[in-house]
């Protein structure tokens, strides 16, 4: 399968690392080549501190590399079977990319959103095909946090569901269906508990 990731920070090269370590093809895209270079030599740190340990070897290491080819033209994830977006938090650039990988990808792409709290149903209506679109909301560090949270959108379709499923669990996570609500399931649980973990702190 080829995948493309857009977003070169953190959490984009943590899940373009995930989709190598499974034998899959990674477009991994950034607006600079700087940005790229950077989260890509952080990757590498991290495999070596692997090595070092023992839990990885050098074979394993350059089997993930080289699956991984680093670009700034956005016409290179066109190709792609799924393209993962892991931007900022922000709805009109996440929109404004979808829009774009609605007239790059072939119509049975499908295109999924890391985003952790923002409306994937809104995201979707940007595209003219909603029912490929959904939510796929990885934990960091996305090599080691099991969880995928997928959440479908209001027009996602079931085939669109179940292939994000399958290719979920063939990447060694554990994903968990979601419908499409604000904070989604971990971070609605997360915000109140840091509110009430503050409130006892402000009580000594």
């Amino acid at each position: 399968m080829k995948v493309s990731v857009i977003g070169s920070g953190r959490m984009g090269i943590g899940i373009a690392q995930v989709f190598a370590a499974a034998d899959n093809e990674v477009v991994f895209y950034g607006r600079s080549s700087e940005s790229i270079e950077k989260s890509f030599n952080n990757m590498l740190k991290g495999l070596d501190k692997l090595i070092e340990k023992g839990k990885i070897d050098e074979a394993y290491k350059i089997s993930i590399t080289s699956k991984i080819k680093k670009t700034t033209n956005i016409k290179d994830v066109g190709g792609s079977d799924l393209v993962i977006e892991a931007v900022a938090e922000e709805i009109g650039l996440k929109k404004n990319i979808f829009k774009q990988l609605d007239d790059l990808c072939r119509p049975a792409a499908i295109l999924a959103t890391n985003t952790s709290s923002l409306s994937v149903t809104e995201i979707a209506a940007s595209t003219k095909r909603p029912d490929r679109v959904i939510g796929m909301h990885f934990f960091n560090p996305a090599p080691v946090m099991k969880l995928v949270e997928i959440i479908r959108a209001i027009s996602t379709s079931d085939d669109t569901f179940t292939k994000i499923e399958e290719i979920s669990i063939s990447i060694g996570k554990e994903p968990v269906e979601i419908k499409d609500a604000p904070g989604f399931v971990v971070n609605r649980i997360l915000i109140p508990m840091i509110n009430e973990a503050i409130g006892i702190l402000a009580e000594g």
